[in-house]
C-alpha cells in the first residue's frame, strides 16, 4: 500500500516555490504553526547577531553546526526523528528558507502556570504571520490546558499583549494570524480582542484542531471592548455566539477526523473542515500526521462517530460543573503530579512504573469534589448510551457498581 502523504511531502512537493509566486495559504499556516514548537530560545537572541531576526535557513545551518535545539511537541519521544526532518526539510526549502523569524516570545512561569510562546514570521513577499504555540511536553503547559476551562489564563492574556505590542511596531500591513491546539485557542482569543480598525488588517485566522473559548473570558475588559455588543445577549452562549460571528468569514478552522482537542468547547465557524490522518485516536491531533493531497489537505466529509460521542460526552460533563469544582479538580490532578516531582511527561516515560505508582499514591488524597467529577463523566456517557439502547445502559451500570 502506498503510504500517504504528509506535511513534510508537501515540503518536498511544493518548496521550490516563493511566495511570491504561490500566495500563502493553509497549508503554510499549518506548516508555521508546526515550526513554532521548535525551541528558538537555544539559538535566538544570538549574542553575536546585529539584527532583530533569524532566517530558517540560517537558523538550519546553526541547527547541523550545533544542533542546539530541541522539538517541543507532547508525543516528540514517539515522532522524534519525523519533527526533526520536518524542521530541516523547511529550513531547506526555497519557499521556508527565507522566512524571517522576528520577535520570538517564550516564557513559562511554573508558579504562575503560564507555558507561552509566539514568533512573528516574515514571508518573502513581506507578509506577515503571527504564529502561537500550543502545549508542549511540560505539566504546567498542560495544567494551564485544563484551567482553560474555568478562568482566563497567563497565556491568553500574553497572546493579547503579544499581538497589541506587535501591532504598535511590526503590523502596518495586513497580516495572518494560526496557531495549533492551545495555539489554536490563542489565536482566537487574541483576535476576538481586537478593536474593529485593528481586526480589519487581520488576512486570515488558521485555527488548527484548538479548543474554543470558555465563557469566562466574557469578563475581560479587552474582550468586552472590542464586542461592546455582547452585553445586549440574554446569556453566556448567546454572547459566546456573537463573538465567533464578528470573526467568522476571517476564520478557517482545521481538525482530524478523530477530534477530541477541538470539540472542548468547540468553535463553530462556518469554514470548517475535517482533514485525514496517517495516525489513530488521539494522535490524529498531530500535524504532520495530517494527510496532504499535493497542493492542500486531504479532507474527509465528516468527523469519526467516536470522536464525535466523545467530544459530546466531555463537553456535556464539563459544562454540568460549576467554576468552584472545575478548579478543584485541575488543582488536585495536578497537585498530585507536582508532589510526585513529575515536571515533564517525558519525565514518567523515563521512570516508567515508578512515576505512576508515585503519582496514584500522590492522588490517594485528593478532594471529595474531584472524586464525585471523576466518577460522573463514565455515567454521563452511560446515560448517553441509555437514551439510544436502555439495555446497554443496565450493562454498564451493572460494571460501574461493582
Amino acid at each position: 500500500m502506498k503510504k500517504a502523504a504528509t506535511l513534510y511531502d508537501y515540503i518536498k512537493w511544493r518548496g521550490d516555490l516563493k511566495f511570491i509566486q504561490v500566495e500563502f495559504n493553509e497549508m503554510d499556516a499549518a506548516i508555521l504553526s508546526q515550526l513554532i514548537y521548535t525551541d528558538f530560545s537555544q539559538i535566538i537572541p544570538l549574542k553575536e547577531w546585529d539584527k532583530d531576526y533569524i532566517t530558517l535557513r540560517q537558523l538550519g545551518e546553526i541547527i547541523k553546526k550545533n544542533a542546539k535545539y530541541s522539538i517541543l511537541n507532547g508525543d516528540y519521544l514517539q515522532r522524534k526523528e519525523e519533527y526533526n526532518d520536518f524542521l530541516m526539510a523547511a529550513c531547506d526549502s526555497e519557499r521556508y528558507g527565507n522566512i524571517r523569524i522576528k520577535k520570538y516570545t517564550d516564557i513559562t512561569v511554573v508558579e504562575e502556570n503560564i507555558q507561552f510562546a509566539a514568533a512573528t514570521f516574515e514571508l518573502d513577499n513581506g507578509v506577515k504571520v503571527v504564529t502561537f504555540r500550543g502545549t508542549d511536553d511540560s505539566v504546567v503547559g498542560w495544567k494551564e490546558d485544563f484551567m482553560l476551562s474555568y478562568e482566563t489564563t497567563g497565556s491568553q492574556r500574553a497572546a493579547g499583549e503579544y499581538i497589541d505590542a506587535r501591532l504598535k511596531d511590526e503590523l502596518t500591513e495586513p497580516f495572518y494570524i494560526c496557531g495549533h491546539s492551545k495555539g489554536g485557542n490563542l489565536a482566537l482569543y487574541a483576535a476576538a480582542g481586537l478593536a474593529d480598525d485593528k481586526l480589519e488588517m487581520v488576512q486570515h485566522i488558521y485555527m488548527f484542531d484548538g479548543p474554543g473559548i470558555c465563557d469566562t473570558i466574557l469578563e475581560e475588559e479587552r474582550i468586552i471592548n472590542a464586542n461592546p455588543e455582547i452585553e445586549n445577549k440574554i446569556n453566556s452562549e448567546e454572547k459566546i455566539r456573537t463573538i465567533y460571528k464578528r470573526l467568522d468569514e476571517k476564520t478557517t478552522r482545521i481538525s482530524p477526523e478523530s477530534c477530541f482537542i477541538g470539540k472542548i468547547f468547540e468553535a463553530k465557524f462556518t469554514d470548517t473542515r475535517i482533514v485525514k490522518s496517517t495516525a489513530k485516536g488521539l494522535g490524529q491531533h498531530s500535524l504532520v500526521t495530517w494527510q496532504v493531497n499535493y497542493y492542500e489537505f486531504f479532507y474527509s466529509e465528516r468527523f469519526e462517530r467516536a470522536s464525535v460521542w466523545a467530544g459530546r460526552i466531555f463537553d456535556e460533563w464539563l459544562r454540568k460543573q460549576d467554576m468552584d469544582k472545575r478548579k478543584v479538580f485541575v488543582e488536585d490532578i495536578f497537585g498530585a503530579f507536582e508532589e510526585a516531582g513529575i515536571v515533564s511527561f517525558n519525565d514518567i516515560l523515563k521512570h516508567g512504573f515508578s512515576s505512576i505508582r508515585s503519582i496514584a499514591e500522590a492522588a490517594a488524597g485528593i478532594s471529595g469534589v474531584t472524586k464525585r467529577m471523576a466518577m460522573e463523566l463514565p455515567k454521563t456517557g452511560i446515560n448517553d448510551l441509555g437514551k439510544k439502547n436502555r439495555r446497554k445502559k443496565r450493562n454498564y451500570i451493572r460494571l460501574d457498581d461493582k
